[in-house]
C-alpha cells in the first residue's frame, strides 16, 4: 500500500489522534523521559492506542502486539532474533507497530521488551527484524533498537500522509 493509498483510507479523527500522539512523544522528548523506566500505563490501554494506531494506518487492529508478563529473556542479543530469512514487505502493518514502539519508548526499543504496568509489550520479532532491515531501526550496544534517521523520515512521512 503506498502513502497514497493510505492517504485515501484515513479519516480526520485518526489524523488528529496520531498528530496528538506525536506531539506527545516530542514533549516527553524535550523532558528527556528516563530510559527503561516502567510505564504507567494498563495493557488493555496500549492495546487501545496499539489497535487506534493500525486502524489509522493499516485499517485494522494489529495482529502482531505481543504482550507478556515476562521480558523476552532469550531475545536480549539481536543476534537471537534469527532473521535471515525475514524479507517482510508490508509497510502498512509495520507502520503502526513502528509508532507503537515510539509512543512507549521515546526511540530507544529494548530488546527484552517496553515494561509498563504489570506486563511486558515486546517487540514484534518479524516487525522489528523487519524494520532493522528496511534501515529505520539500529541495535546498539545496550540491547536497544534505536531509530535511525531513515527511520525517523519513515515515520514523518506516515505522519504527513495521515495528516492530510
Amino acid at each position: 500500500m503506498t502513502h497514497t493509498d493510505l492517504a485515501e483510507k484515513v479519516s480526520i479523527r485518526d489524523a488528529s489522534m496520531l498528530c496528538y500522539i506525536e506531539t506527545r512523544w516530542r514533549r516527553r522528548q524535550r523532558q528527556g523521559v528516563a530510559r527503561h523506566a516502567r510505564l504507567d500505563i494498563e495493557r488493555d490501554t496500549a492495546e487501545r492506542i496499539i489497535d487506534a494506531l493500525a486502524v489509522a494506518i493499516d485499517g485494522k487492529p494489529s495482529s502482531a502486539k505481543s504482550f507478556n508478563q515476562f521480558p523476552y529473556e532469550d531475545l536480549a542479543d539481536y543476534g537471537n532474533w534469527g532473521q535471515d530469512n525475514n524479507d517482510s514487505k508490508r509497510d502498512t502493518a509495520h507502520a503502526a507497530l513502528f509508532m507503537a514502539y515510539l509512543v512507549f519508548s521515546g526511540g530507544r526499543i529494548p530488546l527484552r521488551g517496553i515494561e509498563m504496568h504489570g506486563t511486558y509489550f515486546r517487540p514484534d520479532v518479524w516487525v522489528a527484524g523487519a524494520l532493522v532491515k528496511k534501515g529505520y531501526l539500529a541495535v546498539d550496544e545496550s540491547a536497544e533498537f534505536v531509530v535511525t534517521q531513515d527511520g525517523w523520515s519513515f515515520v514523518a512521512d506516515t505522519l504527513e500522509v495521515l495528516g492530510k
